[in-house]
């Protein structure tokens, strides 16, 4: 053999394993691109929260999970001294909405009863937060 034969069969093996490594880097890039698109389909529908003396004026979130309290991260902030810093938490998971008292000094309630674990929201549930009612509304 000669050195010019071994040489274009390197020439030609390197090819192929360069040729190898661009499929190996499409596959992965249209595998990632297809998760991509199916996790961006999975939303999370909406929650609407309102005052129970104002059902009308409702505000709206498209997040997986609402923090309810006084505190600036919060959410949905309330600016009332019944209200902890982070009073409360709704979670969309297990394709259902829950709320979830934080640990609050006057404690969360839905339809009256005080919230001790995760509770399942449903439409037109009325949540207490401290001394301030709100209606739910699911989408």
């Amino acid at each position: 053999m000669t050195a010019d034969f071994i040489l274009a069969i390197r020439l030609i093996l390197a090819f192929f394993l360069l040729l190898f490594f661009a499929w190996a880097i499409w596959v992965i890039w249209s595998d990632l691109k297809q998760q991509t698109q199916r996790i961006t389909k999975l939303s999370v529908p909406a929650i609407f929260i309102s005052l129970e003396s104002d059902p009308e004026n409702k505000i709206r979130f498209n997040l997986p999970e609402v923090i309810i309290g006084r505190d600036e991260s919060c959410n949905f902030r309330i600016d009332k001294p019944t209200i902890s810093a982070r009073h409360a938490r709704f979670s969309f998971h297990h394709n259902q909405w829950w709320v979830e008292d934080l640990n609050s000094s006057n404690g969360t309630y839905i339809n009256n009863e005080p919230v001790s674990n995760s509770i399942v929201l449903t439409s037109n549930d009325q949540v207490r937060f401290g001394e301030m009612d709100y209606i739910i509304d699911l989408e």
